[in-house]
């Protein structure tokens, strides 16, 4: 069984999966260079296709996801169309049809059209919403003026009196929802059937949810055979299940139990970019963090949106954010340096910085602690924990979670951001809507994050040959043990490998690598990348040598999802945090090549890791092919690149 996911929103990402397993995933932002880009083209679609070797004839089912009330913008991809009519090849029942029909409802009424209202509205121009998704959408001047197909997204499913009131985190850990695994319309309430027209084709489809899409790409990716499972991102106040949801997984279905009415991801983006730091700034800020202290932390903003409009009448994220400026303005910070670029690094950017992720940490892990007494008062019994949506980017929390949660398992997958979803919409499909059973997993193993299509060697030769003025190049007869002598000596390289890693972290195959004994190599890669002086750098770690190195998070921990607690500081100065931290990637063979280059380090330096960080430059996405590397190459201070046995430098 062939399925297509398609992921429209910002973030934007097309796969294919057959029988469970991804055969291709193609990202937006990688194909268009725009970070975050929103939708998909009939390029993404095509590269997919020959990715997993199908035409669109092969496809079996389709399945469209998008960001919250963001809507599809299907004139980006040729011959595409979707309708709401009911497909000969519809097989799974759609409870939401009913409810529906019986309460005269017109699902046209219900579509979203987030970024026509967006780029249509004058008021509209001068908000940060406008300038966010207006750097992400480059049709942007086609939705304002009409002249670009798009249906609405359905963001409104399943609906009962308690989510639509909400409920505090105190409150839902109370509850018991042990009806809802036998309640069919909650149950399979989150998605919709439409009907695709693709070149001809007609395929059936489904909407999904985006928080199921969400819980289905990171359980169904676990291992687990049962799990508890919060899905949490921003771009929402926290009402309804918009901002996320807590489910139970068992075997192959997903059972939703409640939103959780958080807002946290909300909180933590609104202060990156009170501090300027962007509108995608949440790493930038949680790198900041270490360099200040939590002074402002105050427990009573430890709840939900509920329990805090409950309590303060006012949304929870602009109640944080007035009392973090008065709090500082009253204890005699000096407020000028607020969001300050060339300063952001005194005390009133960095103890916010602090402060707010220290409230993260701590909403996050009461959030954890109350979902785990709402299962147990319902009866369910599981020790695994899957964690997902963009606020389990956040890796100081995760860590709080794994040491201090109640679960002795947790698992985050290395596409928990939107880009994800592509995929987990076809999973949800394939397993709990066609109830096609897990696929066996070795305990051992873990599911591959290198989902990125084929570089053929042609492909990177042409790409050489177009550079031969500017460069010399030789394939390497020993490419591992020739990089590794070259980072021993102090070199900063580019690794490029195989297939790139999915979602925002570099993880070995599109890689600029560096040696950690040398403290200057933080200052200097930085510059390299034209990024901010202050901002950490990670290791790649061989697994079997990553416990004596670093402590306090869990093992193995392949997708830098995790940050632990540095053992040897002054012997790896350039990955280690101020607060002598450091966010960590586990490497064993199934990295390829990039596990044998660092084992080659090892043997030179007696130090197990490299220094580790994304390919890219300034506000830009991970490299992707042959020619974007040696252009990076080629425009920085870089001294060598590595693409597939190749060692590249520049003619002097």
């Amino acid at each position: 069984m062939i399925i297509l996911g398609m992921h429209f929103g910002h973030d934007g990402a097309v796969s294919i999966i057959k029988d469970g397993k991804v055969l291709s995933y193609i990202s937006r932002e990688r194909t268009s260079r725009v970070k975050h880009a929103i939708g998909i083209t009939t390029n993404e679609l095509d590269l997919a296709l020959g990715e997993a070797q199908i035409s669109v004839n092969d496809i079996d089912y389709c399945t469209v996801v998008s960001t919250q009330n963001m809507e599809i913008l299907n004139g980006l991809i040729d011959d595409f169309s979707i309708s709401f009519e009911k497909h000969k090849d519809h097989k799974i029942s759609s409870p939401l049809v009913g409810i529906f029909e019986e309460k005269n409802i017109s699902i046209s009424n219900l579509l979203s059209f987030q970024l026509k209202d967006l780029f249509q509205s004058e008021k509209s121009k001068n908000t940060l919403q406008y300038e966010i998704f207006s750097k992400a959408c480059p049709e942007k001047e086609k939705v304002a003026n009409n002249t670009l197909a798009s249906t609405g997204y359905l963001d409104s499913y399943i609906m009962i009196e308690r989510w639509k009131n909400g409920v505090s985190l105190k409150e839902m850990a109370m509850l018991d929802v042990s009806s809802f695994l036998e309640n069919d319309k909650i149950k399979n309430g989150f998605h919709y059937p439409v009907s695709i027209s693709l070149r001809g084709k007609s395929i059936a489809g489904y909407f999904i949810n985006h928080h199921i899409a969400h819980a289905a790409s990171c359980y169904y990716s676990s291992g687990f055979q049962d799990s508890a499972i919060i899905t949490h991102d921003g771009f929402s106040t926290g009402f309804s299940y918009h901002s996320g949801l807590v489910l139970y997984g068992k075997n192959n279905n997903l059972y939703p139990l409640s939103p959780n009415h958080l807002s946290i991801g909300t909180l933590y983006k609104s202060v990156a970019i009170m501090l300027n730091l962007g509108g995608f700034g949440e790493g930038k800020l949680m790198g900041l963090a270490p360099y200040g202290k939590p002074h402002f932390f105050n427990q009573d903003f430890v709840e939900n949106w509920c329990g805090i409009g409950r309590r303060f009448n006012a949304e929870q994220f602009r109640l944080w954010n007035e009392y973090c400026h008065t709090t500082a303005k009253n204890n005699g910070y000096d407020m000028s340096a607020l969001g300050d670029k060339d300063k952001i690094t005194d005390p009133i950017n960095t103890d916010i910085a602090a402060s707010t992720q220290k409230l993260f940490e701590e909403c996050y892990l009461y959030t954890v602690k109350m979902f785990y007494s709402l299962l147990a008062n319902s009866g369910i019994n599981t020790n695994n924990l899957c964690i997902t949506g963009g606020t389990a980017l956040n890796c100081p929390s995760n860590s709080k979670i794994y040491n201090e949660g109640p679960f002795k398992n947790l698992f985050v997958e290395p596409s928990c951001s939107d880009d994800g979803l592509a995929v987990g919409c076809a999973l949800y499909l394939y397993h709990h809507l066609l109830g096609n059973k897990l696929l066996e997993k070795n305990e051992d193993a873990f599911i591959s994050p290198y989902f990125g299509r084929t570089i053929k060697e042609d492909e990177i030769v042409e790409a050489l040959k177009k550079y031969d003025s500017k460069i010399i190049y030789k394939k390497s007869s020993n490419s591992t043990k020739q990089a590794a002598q070259d980072v021993f000596d102090n070199k900063v390289i580019a690794w490029y490998e195989g297939k790139s890693e999915v979602g925002p972290r570099a993880l070995g195959h599109r890689s600029l690598v560096s040696n950690p004994t040398y403290k200057d190599n933080w200052k200097r890669v930085n510059k390299i990348k034209e990024r901010e002086w202050w901002r950490p750098f990670a290791p790649s770690v061989l697994e079997e040598e990553a416990d004596k190195w670093f402590a306090k998070m869990p093992f193995p921990s392949p997708y830098m999802l995790f940050t632990g607690q540095v053992l040897n500081s002054e012997k790896i100065p350039a990955i280690t945090h101020v607060d002598k931290s450091s966010r960590i990637q586990t490497v064993n063979k199934s990295s390829g090549k990039y596990y044998q280059m660092i084992k080659e380090f090892y043997k030179l330096s007696k130090i197990p890791l490299v220094m580790n960080t994304s390919f890219n430059g300034p506000g830009e996405p991970i490299i992707e092919t042959p020619e974007q590397a040696l252009k990076f190459l080629l425009n920085t201070d870089l001294d060598l690149l590595y693409i597939d046995g190749y060692r590249v430098q520049k003619k002097k």
